[in-house]
């Protein structure tokens, strides 16, 4: 069935969207002169319906108008073991490893070329491995769940913050941040910040930079880095948020070498990089971190050999014409099972 779709899944006939449940989205389609159709949602609309709005220009830029299920909402459980069956095939930018009925596509506001790790413009970074700070660098905003032994977490982080500006008493804020502080990215956080082999800190999304000031949190945030101030550092980590982590291309495609957290998520090019081979992969919830920067420190032939890897791999997502066949391939696959 459906039931695992989000409210915010969009079904598209080739001329009109709809909700899972059949009622008619405003979508309205536009011709500008001597350019392919561009489907436009209504203005204010929710922005991951922005998103659904991406994945049908790109359909529309490929001269196509193939019926989809798309469903950009972020940790799409459906279709693996621990959510709920799909018995048709659903776009998703996300899926769990092995999700039946899931299909990858690039998520248009992170995964389009010309953004950030897609840009064929972005200069290459020119500090050597061996030049580097020999430290482990992260930066991130507060996102994921709180830990749990099983496959799915428990409550989101923006739930436990939501309670701790929302407390009215000491008793209710402090349960709100133990709370925060059982998610995997608050804890990872408070284990290693300060650590001498590391440079990690909280950066809070611009929706969320009010929390930044909160007494509790504000001594774990830290100032933003740009991309360039990244690649100072010899490693770089990948931590998973509510599905995978969104600077792995980024991160990966340097002369650094990623370390990323074994999460089970994957998204479009996750098949591409493989572990040992184009990055170090860490445990669920960091628990050998130090182990495998341990690793790294005492091998670091295979680290640039891993980085040489990763940058090649990297190359070809930032390639119009290999986008464009992906996206044909991914429609002629659909088309046949239907």
């Amino acid at each position: 069935g459906i039931a695992g779709l989000s409210p915010l899944a969009c079904h598209w006939d080739g001329q009109q969207v709809r909700t899972r449940g059949g009622a008619l989205r405003q979508f309205t389609e536009v011709a500008p002169p001597g350019q392919p159709p561009l489907a436009l949602a209504r203005e204010g609309r929710h922005f991951k319906l922005v998103r659904a709005e991406g994945v049908l220009n790109d359909i529309l830029r490929l001269e196509r108008r193939d019926p989809v299920w798309i469903d950009m909402e972020d940790s799409r459980w459906f279709g693996s073991p621990q959510g709920e069956p799909l018995d048709r095939p659903v776009l998703c930018h996300n899926r769990r490893a092995g999700a039946v009925n899931a299909v990858l596509w690039p998520l248009p506001d992170q995964h389009a070329i010309g953004l950030p790790g897609f840009d064929p413009a972005s200069p290459p970074d020119d500090i050597p491995f061996d030049e580097k700070e020999d430290r482990l660098v992260w930066r991130g905003m507060i996102s994921g769940s709180e830990m749990s032994p099983g496959v799915r977490p428990r409550s989101a982080s923006h739930s436990w913050l939501a309670r701790l500006s929302e407390a009215a008493t000491p008793a209710a804020r402090e349960a709100a941040w133990d709370g925060l502080c059982r998610t995997n990215r608050m804890d990872f956080i408070r284990r290693f910040q300060g650590h001498p082999d590391m440079d990690v800190g909280i950066v809070m999304a611009h929706a969320f930079r009010a929390y930044a000031q909160d007494p509790l949190l504000a001594p774990y945030c830290r100032p933003r880095m740009t991309r360039a101030q990244m690649r100072r550092f010899r490693y770089q980590l990948c931590l998973t948020g509510y599905d995978h982590g969104s600077n792995f291309i980024p991160a990966l495609d340097s002369h650094s070498v990623l370390l990323a957290e074994d999460d089970g998520w994957q998204v479009f090019y996750s098949g591409r990089f493989r572990p040992w081979q184009h990055f170090i992969p860490v445990a669920r919830h960091l628990t050998d971190l130090e182990e495998k920067l341990a690793w790294a420190r005492a091998h670091p032939e295979d680290c640039r050999a891993m980085s040489q890897a990763a940058r090649a791999e990297a190359a070809h997502l930032r390639d119009p014409t290999a986008r464009v066949r992906l996206m044909q391939l991914i429609l002629d696959g659909l088309a046949q099972a239907r």
